[in-house]
């Protein structure tokens, strides 16, 4: 189903809504850089798993070596998009009552801005969850603590020709010394230190892998003490196999992780998933 032309946003294409029940739920999933919305495949059959009713929305935007739109251009899109399919369901009169966030890697940073650009419209955001997500942007410096220094080397070099050629625009505004990704970090930041906020304050939710090369400590450290954020770790799973949640011991509590973060209570600080959980040949229940 494809209700909206393209041509209605500038830097968004292939967007489309799959509408998949009765639900008052909306889900965003956000993809991360260099990728295809088909890349969280996985994902968006796990969210229709854990949420069978809820209708999910996964925009495609040009993230890769020649993608020319800045950070910002693709969240204030995603905005208007946001704005579109909640105006339309509000016209069947049955509005949505929840609007819950998904962004994976580069996708984590998009859907803290997406969720400042979305504060006070109905419906409330209530969840974000970020599966490895570099949040605040993403540096080398200092390296993730899992990241071979063959690979350092590599994305160093690659960053450095980016940056000199010009291209990879929106990878690069979402570099932890830019603009963009300072900014954003120094409003929630704020957010987050204002008490009277707290309630109104959508939950965080970081899932990473406990092998995740690209993640570092301090991309989560803003959020890991403030009573709405949470942050956990899946055991053997780097940064790619994060979204991969198939039908193995491990693709399970990929899933279960998922399903806690959308669903479960998270008065729970920790993620100490029950190991009956992780047993079976079926999707947890």
């Amino acid at each position: 189903m494809t209700p909206w032309s393209d041509t209605d946003f500038r830097y968004l294409s292939r967007t489309s809504l799959q509408p998949q029940g009765a639900s008052r739920q909306l889900v965003l999933l956000l993809h991360g850089a260099w990728g295809l919305p088909d890349l969280l495949l996985q994902v968006r059959e796990a969210v229709g798993w854990i949420l069978p009713d809820a209708d999910q929305l996964a925009p495609h935007y040009l993230s890769g070596f020649f993608a020319r739109p800045h950070a910002e251009r693709i969240a204030q899109d995603i905005r208007s998009l946001l704005q579109h399919a909640t105006n339309d369901r509000a016209a069947t009169g049955q509005p949505y009552d929840e609007l819950l966030v998904i962004g994976y890697s580069l996708g984590g940073c998009l859907a803290l801005r997406v969720a400042e650009l979305w504060e006070g419209r109905p419906p409330g955001l209530t969840r974000i969850v970020s599966l490895a997500g570099t949040n605040f942007g993403w540096s080398l410096w200092p390296t993730p603590p899992r990241m071979a220094p063959f690979l350092r080397f590599l994305t160093r070099q690659l960053m450095l020709g980016m940056a000199q050629a010009g291209i990879a625009a929106t990878v690069r505004s979402c570099q932890y010394h830019r603009p963009f990704a300072r900014k954003l970090r120094q409003r929630w930041q704020l957010r987050w230190q204002d008490s009277t906020q707290c309630d109104q304050l959508p939950w965080m939710i970081q899932i990473n892998g406990a092998d995740d090369e690209f993640i570092a400590p301090w991309m989560v450290s803003d959020f890991r003490g403030h009573p709405k954020g949470r942050c956990w770790e899946v055991p053997q799973t780097q940064h790619l196999t994060l979204i991969q949640m198939d039908d193995t011991l491990l693709g399970r509590e990929r899933q279960l992780a998922l399903k806690i973060a959308l669903t479960g209570d998270l008065q729970q600080v920790t993620y100490h998933p029950e190991p009956s959980l992780l047993s079976g040949a079926t999707q947890p229940s």
